[in-house]
């Protein structure tokens, strides 16, 4: 674990700072390069794969509610929904209490695909949150979701 900045009172400077989100950077780029062979091959990219691994995580998540999580226009966003639709791996239903809203669930095709992709980043966290230890991972989750914007931070806390 890196402890540059730990227990230093100028935590806050600039140059910790830019340390702090070099490392995050950094953690991301290896956590989607594990990724990244597997969804080429399905012709996919990250926001696509986001989608599927929070609809897996979230059946009956709306068009709506994922426009407002990822910032995506809804331009965009319908493309993007309506295109893993064509490719059977998000399935679009209506709600029976509202007619109006479109709920979304992935195919099993689509739900084999997150799991093959998240074991191998699994294994990476696991690997980190067990150098670490409880308190450390504790730290991590709060830091992250402080990280979050407001409008966010529900996708956190619907596991909890």
């Amino acid at each position: 674990m890196h402890s540059k900045g730990a227990g230093n009172p100028l935590f806050l400077r600039d140059a910790v700072l830019d340390d702090s989100l070099e490392l995050l950077l950094q953690a991301h780029l290896s956590l989607v390069s594990l990724a990244f062979d597997r969804l080429t091959e399905e012709n996919l990219d990250q926001i696509d794969f986001f989608l599927l691994f929070f609809i897996t995580r979230h059946p009956g998540t709306t068009s709506t509610e994922l426009g407002s999580l990822m910032g995506q226009s809804k331009q965009n966003l319908s493309r993007r929904i309506n295109s893993l639709i064509a490719r059977d791996l998000l399935i679009r239903a209506r709600d029976h209490d509202d007619k109006r809203r479109q709920l979304l669930r992935t195919t099993e095709a689509a739900e084999g695909l997150v799991s093959e992709v998240v074991t191998s980043q699994r294994r990476q966290l696991r690997r980190a949150f067990r150098d670490i230890g409880p308190d450390g991972v504790d730290g991590f989750r709060a830091i992250v979701d402080a990280l979050l914007c407001p409008s966010n931070r529900h996708a956190t806390t619907l596991q909890e």
